[in-house]
């Protein structure tokens, strides 16, 4: 993964993502991902950051 994000620009990262999501199944998917790969801390800034307006 390190790789792959050392080698991909900003723009081409986002349909990355997007289309990992889709992979994973679902937003339940992504956020037992989530939950299994990072702290609880890591998460509340993840989700503050999701409902905060853009």
């Amino acid at each position: 993964m390190d790789i792959i994000f050392s080698k991909v620009l900003a723009p081409e990262r986002h349909p990355m993502i997007g289309r990992y999501l889709e992979l994973l199944g679902g937003p339940e998917a992504f956020v037992a991902d989530l939950a299994a790969a990072s702290s609880p801390e890591y998460r509340q800034q993840v989700a503050e950051l999701l409902l905060k307006d853009l």
